[in-house]
């Protein structure tokens, strides 16, 4: 995750675990732009991760393009 973080364009990129089932993880990226998240794909660091998500998953890897419908953040404490 270190070279995406410094991306352009990116907005968060964070890693979820699980709780009923560790082995499972969620990376949760928003980026300003598609053509942003795309350069980042198309990165050569994202091209070696994608190349060996198969051989670390044993369920195999889905990867779901959303889009934001709706923002609420949190009440300022």
């Amino acid at each position: 995750m270190g070279p995406a973080r410094s991306e352009e364009g990116r907005i968060n990129y964070d890693t979820d675990r699980a709780v009923e089932d560790p082995s499972e993880i969620m990376l949760h990226e928003n980026w300003r732009s598609k053509a942003e998240l795309d350069e980042h794909l198309s990165s050569p660091h994202m091209e070696d991760l994608l190349d060996k998500l198969p051989e670390l998953s044993e369920d195999g890897v889905e990867i779901t393009l959303f889009e934001t419908v709706g923002y609420a953040p949190a009440p300022a404490h």
